[in-house]
């Protein structure tokens, strides 16, 4: 279990999985992920939205794309939601219960 206060941590000490969330495609052949910002619907998902035939790879093309968005890399980063309060008190709880949710599964 992380003993860091959640607003402490960084981006980085966050899994792909737990900074997105996943859906399949209509037609089943593909996965969509894009950045998983909990029950606060403040960010467009179509900003980090990534589509690929393998689950994993969009998962991991998605969590590439909001690392890089919040380094300042893309046409409009850093999106404020990856900045400030946003990130450290909004997003960054969220993802931390998702990942106490998992290990107490």
């Amino acid at each position: 279990m992380n003993t860091i206060p959640y607003f402490d941590r960084t981006l980085d000490s966050f899994s792909d999985e737990t900074l997105t969330k996943v859906r399949p495609s209509q037609d089943r052949r593909g996965w969509y992920a894009t950045l998983d910002v909990g029950s606060t619907q403040y960010v467009s998902d179509p900003d980090f939205s990534t589509y690929a035939e393998n689950r994993d790879e969009a998962i991991r093309l998605c969590a590439a794309k909001i690392r890089a968005d919040a380094q300042g890399i893309g046409q409009y980063a850093p999106h404020r939601c990856l900045t400030g309060f946003d990130l450290h008190y909004r997003l960054m709880k969220h993802w931390t219960e998702k990942e106490h949710s998992r290990q107490v599964a």
